[in-house]
């Protein structure tokens, strides 16, 4: 019995440090390949600096209010990004494709 125990427990650590291994490359291939996109910052009035709220970031986008008041809760959210690389928010829709032209 301890050696099938021995044994699953190799098995487990292997396939564990494998999908961790997956991860990292699948990170690091979207650092090597992927596009920088800024996104604006919203301003935050911070209620208490001991409770540390001064901390917390909003964005721009993520409080505007929706090109033809789409309000899906999935999907992809489809930016424009401008000469500075800043995004904003075109359209929200199911796929991925298609993209017009100077769009993620």
């Amino acid at each position: 019995m301890k050696k099938y125990s021995r044994i699953l427990i190799i098995v487990n650590l292997i396939l564990l440090l494998g999908y961790f291994n997956w991860s990292v490359y699948q990170k690091e291939q979207t650092l090597k390949d992927g596009q920088l996109v800024l996104l604006q910052l919203a301003p935050v009035d911070p209620r208490s600096l001991m409770q540390g709220d001064y901390m917390r970031l909003n964005y721009k986008e993520a409080s505007s209010n929706l090109p033809d008041e789409q309000t899906d809760t999935r999907g992809y959210a489809i930016l424009r990004t401008d000469s500075n690389q800043v995004g904003e928010i075109v359209r929200l829709q199911n796929t991925l494709e298609p993209v017009n032209d100077n769009e993620l």
